[in-house]
Order: C-alpha cells, then sequence, then structure tokens
C-alpha cells in the first residue's frame, strides 16, 4: 500500500495559506490600531497642549494684575511715607502755638486727643523723635570722648 504524499503537502500548502492569510489579517488589524492609538495619542497632546496654554495665560494674567495692585499699593505707601512728615510738622506747629497761647493741660489734652485720632501718625512722630535724640546724644558723648 502506497500513501499518497500529494494530501499531506496539499494540507500543508493550504494551512500555510491560511496562516499567511491570518498573519496578513492581524497585521492589518495592528496598523489600524496602531493608527487609531496615534489619532488618540494626538488628540490627547493637543489637549494637554490647550489647557497648558490656557493655564498659562491665566497664570499671566494673575499675575499682572498683582503686579499692577503692588505698583498701586506701593505709590500709595508712598504718598502716605511722604505725607507723614508734613503732618507731623503741621501738628509741631500747632503744639507749639499751643504751648505758647495756652497752659501744659491744654496742650496734654491735645495730645491726648492726636494720639486718639491719629494714633499711627503719633507712632511715627515718636519713632522719629527717638531718633534725632539719640542722634543728639550720640553727636554729645562722641565730642566729650
Amino acid at each position: 500500500m502506497a500513501v499518497s504524499t500529494k494530501k499531506p503537502a496539499k494540507h500543508l500548502e493550504q494551512a500555510g495559506e491560511e496562516l499567511r492569510e491570518a498573519a496578513s489579517s492581524a497585521v492589518g488589524a495592528a496598523r489600524d490600531a496602531g493608527a487609531e492609538a496615534t489619532r488618540r495619542a494626538a488628540k490627547i497632546r493637543d489637549k494637554a497642549v490647550d489647557k497648558a496654554e490656557e493655564a498659562r495665560d491665566a497664570l499671566e494674567e494673575t499675575g499682572e494684575r498683582l503686579s499692577d495692585r503692588l505698583r498701586e499699593a506701593a505709590g500709595r505707601a508712598r504718598d502716605s511715607v511722604q505725607a507723614v512728615p508734613e503732618r507731623l510738622a503741621e501738628g509741631l506747629s500747632v503744639a507749639v502755638e499751643r504751648v505758647r497761647d495756652g497752659s501744659l493741660a491744654d496742650v496734654a489734652s491735645d495730645m491726648r486727643h492726636m494720639v486718639r485720632k491719629n494714633p499711627g501718625l503719633f507712632m511715627a512722630g515718636a519713632a522719629l523723635a527717638g531718633f534725632a535724640l539719640a542722634r543728639i546724644l550720640s553727636a554729645r558723648t562722641g565730642r566729650d570722648d
């Protein structure tokens, strides 16, 4: 009994063809899946870039507003600081006139009223007077040596 070698070869050839078709189909599916993944990744990247740009713009806008407000506050502070010596000078002139024209009780009453009305100005004046007094006293002790 002779076995035909054509049948197994034909089956092998047919199996090989089916395997090639399956491999080709798998490669096509993988290619399609890869292309889809690339499209999705591009969309995600674009969204991330858009969000990052929005965040950068918001940060820039917030920084500019903060900078403007700080400049305004610095301007107001400069005006307030420059006004302190003027207000002190005016207050001192009024105090000198009260000392000249009134009694010590009147001067003390005026001082109490001024302190209640402008405690910050009084503190600034007291600090300025303290510095001036310290400077005068240090100049005197420096000459005595």
